[in-house]
């Protein structure tokens, strides 16, 4: 006898994944839901405007069978993190996009404004070069770093989000002014276990729709990118035997959210 049989009086017990086992996957026989979704985008809306938007991509995105994105709605990294866990559990995500507001492009710091903190490259490089290189405890940035809780805790979730990633997947941060200060990206890419490809923009990020294809320019109101983006990617150096971030740049990062087909992240290195 199906155990579950009373909460699906409408289907036979001789059926598959509520018979659409082309879309839906029932493992365990404890009913059938979609797939996880593997490309996340994280947004924290500093608005009601932004608020609404999160909300309306959360309807188009996280029940559609026909786009790349599982949409998150959080107040800080650390309730995102939190939301990632429960979706995901186990699961490594191929990429994650992370909407959150910077300095601006024409500021020479980087930053990120979680709605909580504002992390610096300051508050990172007490991650890096450490006591020998070993990455400190809560406690040891509190007190000797001058960190608040507040702070390491969403500089924690930041990187258990990036470590959410597999290997070669790309975590793109949209906070404008993000690539200013090059330690930034090489402090977030270094803190990070998983060899992921990590995107920060130079200029002010302008996000864009184009049939579900979500371009995300190097510069506000349709301008050629000043500077662009620049894509970090940590490798081991066999010779010093350290690890070293490279830096390439880029003209626009684009979401793939129409063809599941092709990568959900894409670059686009040409200059209309």
């Amino acid at each position: 006898m199906d155990p579950l049989a009373k909460k699906y009086p409408h289907q036979s017990t001789y059926v598959f994944a509520a018979n659409n086992p082309i879309y839906l996957i029932d493992i365990e026989g404890k009913g059938a839901e979609p797939p996880k979704k593997t490309n996340i985008y994280i947004l924290l809306p500093f608005s009601e405007k932004a608020s609404r938007y999160a909300d309306n991509t959360i309807k188009e995105n996280n029940n559609n069978p026909k786009t790349n994105f599982y949409v998150i709605k959080a107040e800080s990294l650390a309730d995102a993190n939190k939301q990632l866990n429960d979706y995901l559990g186990d699961i490594k995500a191929d990429n994650i996009v992370i909407t959150g507001h910077g300095p601006g492009g024409a500021e020479d710091h980087s930053m990120i404004n979680t709605g909580k903190v504002k992390i610096r490259p300051d508050a990172l490089s007490y991650y890096n070069g450490y006591k020998d290189g070993k990455i400190p405890s809560k406690d040891e940035l509190m007190k000797w770093g001058g960190l608040s809780k507040e702070l390491v805790d969403e500089i924690e979730a930041l990187k258990d989000i990036g470590n959410h990633i597999k290997d070669r997947g790309s975590l793109v941060i949209t906070s404008c002014g993000g690539a200013n200060d090059n330690r930034f990206g090489d402090y977030i890419t270094k803190i990070i276990d998983s060899k992921i490809f990590l995107y920060l923009n130079s200029d002010n990020s302008q996000i864009q729709y184009e049939n579900n294809m979500i371009k995300l320019n190097g510069s506000i109101r349709n301008r050629k990118p000043i500077d662009g983006w620049l894509r970090y990617h940590k490798e081991n150096d066999p010779v010093e035997k350290t690890v070293k971030v490279n830096t390439v740049k880029v003209n626009k990062v684009i979401m793939n959210n129409n063809d599941t087909s092709k990568p959900a992240i894409q670059e686009d290195n040409n200059d209309n």
